[in-house]
């Protein structure tokens, strides 16, 4: 028999197969001695038999096997082959006692063989430093419409962070929605999302259909975090550049720029589409002393400059909320309108060629009306910055023209 199954490309198939004609002898034959063998065609030649088997005969046949001569890694990898259910695992702690990790160690996990909770398993793999078929599990419970276990699902998050697991394809996708679970869970711990939301910043990105909401509403709503990160990011004007920078350093300072980068939520802006002026207002006087004092105004105003592109339009007609309109119209904001246009630009994206420029030219009037509108309402400085903006897609559509005239002359 193992002669035959050498020789084919499926053993496991073999193994379903045999499972379901064997009887007690072949049981005896076959087992314990090869439950356990270092062959991999065999491993999966008796996988596939015991699986059989056990379809076939029920936990009756598993209970009613003559275990006492076999060894505890034997009893084992005869649990690992069985389904991952609970009625496995009751079995797990009876015949494996004190060594009942090392099933959860090597056993592969399939969440949507197990027909109750998942519970014992999640606490089981985050015992034995496996988060990430932990996630596989609560994502599973999620799937299902189960309750969300804030508490484990942060601890496998967390933990899957920095696991050395060799995970799924589908690792990402789980991670993310199990994030998602937790941002719309009012009863989730918020320092504790703050932490899953940082330690997944890379992954949080909008092509991922998912963000790291609260973290972005914290830079809008809180001085002292906005300011906290442009720290992490940026060397300060008043001190020495340091000409080395450990590997845990560039890590939070790449994180802290990714979260800026994406962010996209100015202050002032309500969760019901609506703007603070007195919010803003008080948030941006805030950040200018504090960034002053520590040498990042500059860095600092060209980051707020950005997000204000982000700006509502204002209920009185103008296309921009006048609150922040004001502030972009100040005379020493010219990092602030700086990172403005930058945004402008920016957000264009990855985009076409047109070779007659037409794309450009209408953008080139688009902001040329908006700067219009500015001046219209006084806002004379932040108008120059628009009208600038406008001139840059004029000779960016020049350019392209001539650019493809040339390659037509050739």
């Amino acid at each position: 028999m193992l002669e035959f199954v050498d020789m084919v490309d499926s053993p496991n198939q073999v193994g379903l197969a045999l499972g379901t004609i064997a009887d007690t002898t072949m049981d005896k034959i076959l087992l314990p001695e090869y439950v356990d063998s270092e062959n991999t065609t065999h491993r999966q030649f008796i996988a596939g038999f015991v699986w059989s088997r056990y379809q076939n005969q029920g936990w009756q046949w598993i209970d009613g096997l003559d275990k006492n001569n076999w060894s505890i890694f034997q009893s084992r990898h005869l649990l690992v082959y069985l389904p991952f259910e609970k009625e496995t695992w009751l079995r797990v702690n009876n015949w494996l006692v004190d060594l009942e990790n090392s099933y959860w160690e090597i056993v592969q996990v399939n969440p949507f063989q197990s027909k109750s909770d998942l519970l014992t398993a999640i606490d089981k793999l985050l015992e034995v430093s496996r988060p990430l078929a932990a996630i596989d599990c609560l994502h599973s419970q999620l799937y299902n419409k189960l309750p969300l276990d804030r508490k484990r699902t942060v601890k496998a998050l967390l933990d899957a962070a920095s696991t050395k697991e060799i995970g799924s394809t589908m690792d990402s996708y789980h991670t993310t929605e199990l994030i998602k679970a937790l941002q719309e869970d009012p009863e989730t711990n918020q320092d504790d999302l703050i932490k899953v939301e940082w330690a997944y910043l890379s992954l949080l990105e909008r092509s991922n259909k998912a963000e790291p909401i609260l973290l972005e509403s914290l830079l809008a709503t809180q001085p002292k975090f906005f300011c906290e990160v442009i720290r992490l990011i940026y060397h300060s004007k008043n001190e020495e550049k340091e000409t080395e920078i450990d590997g845990d350093r560039k890590a939070i300072a790449s994180n802290a720029w990714r979260l800026l980068r994406d962010w996209k939520r100015p202050p002032g802006l309500q969760e019901d589409g609506s703007f603070s002026t007195e919010e803003f207002e008080t948030w941006l006087e805030e950040v200018e002393c504090l960034c002053r004092k520590t040498g990042h105004f500059e860095v600092a105003m060209i980051n707020v400059g950005e997000v204000l592109f982000y700006s509502p339009a204002d209920p009185q007609g103008l296309w921009i909320v006048q609150a922040v309109a004001n502030a972009l119209n100040v005379r020493d904001a010219d990092e602030m309108r700086n990172g403005f246009r930058t945004e402008v630009y920016n957000s264009r994206g990855v985009h076409g060629i047109d070779p007659n420029g037409k794309p450009e030219r209408e953008l080139a009037e688009q902001w040329r009306q908006k700067a219009e509108d500015l001046e219209n309402a006084s806002f004379s400085r932040f108008a120059t910055t628009l009208r600038e903006l406008a001139k840059s897609y004029d000779r960016e559509a020049d350019r392209i023209v001539k650019e493809y005239d040339s390659e037509d002359d050739i």
